[in-house]
C-alpha cells in the first residue's frame, strides 16, 4: 500500500475527547493518536481549538478555512463535533472554492474511550476515502460520504443522532 500523507485539523468534539455531556475534555486528541499508528499513513497533526461544535463561531470557521488554505497537504481531514459539523463542512466548501484537495469532516456519536465507539470505523472509513482521493469537501461518517450542502444532522429518537440529506 502506497504511503499517503495528511495534514490532521483538530477542533473538538466527541471524536477527539471532548464530550461536554459527560465534562471530559482530553489534551491530547485520541483521532490524532490513532491515525499516528496506521501503517502507511504520514500525519502532521495541527490542533485549532477544542471545542464542543455547538460553541464553534464563524470566526473559528475562518480560522479553519485559513489554516486549511494555507496547509501544502493534498489530504485534509478535520476532526469536527456532529452538532454543527454539516456547517462547518458548508463554510469550508465555500470559503475554499473547487479544490483539488480531498478534504474530510470526520465526528463520532460516541467517545474513543468507549467500549462501543464508534470513532475507529469513522476513522478507518475516513482514511479509505482520503486513498480514493476524491477532490472536494465532504463529510466522511457511516461509512459514506456526504455532501456538506445537503446534509444536516436530524435527531432521530431521543438521544440518538444522526446525519440525513436534504434538498
Amino acid at each position: 500500500m502506497k504511503p499517503i500523507h495528511v495534514a490532521l485539523f483538530t477542533t473538538g468534539g466527541t471524536i477527539d475527547g471532548t464530550d461536554s455531556d459527560l465534562g471530559t475534555l482530553r489534551s491530547e486528541s485520541d483521532a490524532a493518536k490513532w491515525l499516528s499508528l496506521q501503517p502507511n499513513v504520514n500525519v502532521l497533526s495541527h490542533c485549532l481549538f477544542n471545542k464542543d461544535s455547538r460553541d464553534i463561531t464563524d470566526t473559528d470557521r475562518a480560522k479553519m478555512a485559513s489554516a486549511i488554505s494555507e496547509c501544502s497537504a493534498d489530504l485534509v481531514v478535520v476532526t469536527h463535533g456532529t452538532f454543527t459539523i454539516a456547517q462547518s463542512a458548508r463554510a469550508l466548501k465555500r470559503a475554499l472554492g473547487e479544490t483539488p484537495r480531498t478534504v474530510l469532516f470526520v465526528g463520532a456519536w460516541k467517545p474513543f474511550g468507549n467500549l462501543d465507539s464508534d470513532a475507529p470505523a469513522q476513522m478507518e472509513f475516513a482514511l479509505q476515502a482520503l486513498r480514493g482521493e476524491r477532490p472536494g469537501v465532504w463529510i466522511a461518517m457511516d461509512g459514506r460520504l456526504w455532501d456538506p450542502d445537503v446534509t444536516e444532522k436530524i435527531d432521530v429518537e431521543p438521544g440518538k443522532f444522526k446525519l440525513r440529506e436534504v434538498g
